[in-house]
C-alpha cells in the first residue's frame, strides 16, 4: 500500500535501551517512491538508524522531536525548514515538511521537497535507479571518473562511494572481457567514437552484464577535453547471473554492437 504513495514514506521502529527509553530509531521499510537527501533510494536504507543515516537532522533537533513522538504517541508536524547533511564530503540542503505518525512500536515519516529543483532532482534519481542507469565522466589529467549515484556499486564499490577509481573499474570487470575493455579504452582515446560496450563485472553472489556507451568530446584542435557516457545493468530481472565464460570482443560503432568494452575504464590506459 506504501508503495502506492507520491510521497517518500519510512516506517520506523523505536530501539530502546535496557530500560524501555528511545534511544533511536530504524528503519524497517521504505517505499518505492523514497530518495532521500543524500539520493538513497529505500534498499539503501533498510535496516540502518536515523542517527545514522542524518546526522543534521540530530544537530537540528529533529531527531529529538520524532524520539519524542514515538515514545510518547503523539504525532509529529513539523513546519517548513531547510535540512543539511554531508554526503562523500558533499554538503546537501533542501527546504523541507517532515511529518510522523505514530504507528505501532514506532513511525510512520514522511517528507516533501518544497526546492522545486530537488524534487525534479528526486524524480530523475528514481527514474534512473528503475532504468538501473547512469551517467559517468572522466576529464584528462583526473584520477577518478565522476559518476551519479549508484554506479560506483556496480562495480563493486562500497555504498556512498564517490566517483570510480579507474583501475578497480577494471578489476571488477570479468577477467575474459578486460582486453576488449582495453581496446574500447583506446578507441576512445584514439577518437573513434560513440562506443557501445557489452561486458559483466563481478558480484560476489555471482555477475551482472551492464552496457555502456562512451563518446568523446574534443576541442577544435583536436585536444582531447572529456569522456563521458552512460552506463546501465541489463542482467535479467536485475539479478546477478552465474558466472560466464564468453570472451567479449571489441567493436567500436555507432549503434548497437556484439560485446565490447567499457568505456568508464578508458582513463585507466592514458592518463
Amino acid at each position: 500500500m506504501l508503495d502506492g504513495l507520491l510521497d517518500p514514506v519510512l516506517l520506523l521502529r523505536t530501539v530502546r535501551d535496557q530500560d524501555g527509553k528511545v534511544t533511536d530509531l530504524r528503519v524497517e521499510h521504505a517505499n518505492a517512491p523514497t530518495v532521500d537527501l543524500a539520493g538513497r533510494d529505500a534498499a539503501e536504507l533498510r535496516g540502518r538508524r536515523l542517527t545514522e543515516l542524518y546526522p543534521g537532522m540530530v544537530a537540528s533537533g529533529t531527531f529529538d522531536r520524532l524520539r519524542t513522538a514515538a515514545a510518547d504517541g503523539i504525532p509529529y508536524r513539523g513546519e517548513a525548514e531547510r535540512y543539511v547533511e554531508t554526503v562523500a564530503g558533499s554538503t546537501r540542503s533542501s527546504a523541507m515538511t517532515v511529518h510522523a505518525t505514530p504507528f505501532q512500536d514506532g513511525l510512520l515519516l514522511t517528507w516533501r521537497a518544497h526546492d522545486e529543483r530537488d524534487r525534479r532532482i528526486a524524480q530523475l534519481a528514481q527514474t534512473a535507479r528503475l532504468a538501473r542507469v547512469g551517467t559517468w565522466e572522466w576529464h584528462p589529467g583526473e584520477r577518478r571518473i565522476t559518476c551519479s549515484d549508484g554506479v560506483p556499486q556496480l562495480f563493486g564499490a562500497p555504498t556512498g562511494t564517490a566517483g570510480l577509481d579507474p583501475r578497480a573499474a577494471l578489476d571488477a570487470v570479468a577477467p575474459a572481457d578486460r582486453e576488449a575493455v582495453r581496446t574500447a579504452a583506446r578507441a576512445l582515446l584514439d577518437g573513434r567514437t560513440p562506443v557501445i560496450a557489452d561486458f559483466a563485472v563481478r558480484a560476489a553472489d555471482g555477475r551482472r552484464d551492464l552496457r555502456a556507451l562512451g563518446e568523446a568530446t574534443r576541442a577544435d584542435d583536436g585536444r582531447l577535453l572529456a569522456l563521458s557516457g552512460v552506463v546501465q545493468d541489463v542482467t535479467p530481472g536485475g539479478a546477478p547471473n552465474r558466472p560466464s565464460t564468453t570472451p567479449a570482443t571489441a567493436s567500436p560503432t555507432s549503434a548497437a554492437a556484439p560485446r565490447t568494452s567499457s568505456a568508464p575504464s578508458a582513463p585507466s590506459n592514458r592518463p
